[in-house]
């Protein structure tokens, strides 16, 4: 997955990033393809493989932060 790519999908997610980091979670990653969430995911985790869609974009929550910083 390219860098822009990523960062245009991450940006659909801004909100829902900011409201899980916001409410405390930890090791939670979200796939920026389906939307899922995902657990036990290291907080700077990359382009790990999807439960629900079987793609591989799931991220951690605070690596998508950096995508999503202005």
């Amino acid at each position: 997955m390219k860098h822009s790519e990523i960062f245009e999908l991450a940006e659909l997610y801004a909100y829902d990033i900011v409201d899980a980091l916001e409410s405390g979670a930890d090791m939670q990653g979200l796939c920026i393809r389906c939307g899922a969430d995902a657990y036990n995911v290291e907080p700077d985790a990359e382009q790990y493989r999807c439960e629900d869609c079987g793609e591989r974009a799931v991220f951690g929550l605070e690596q998508l932060v950096l995508y999503i910083a202005p």
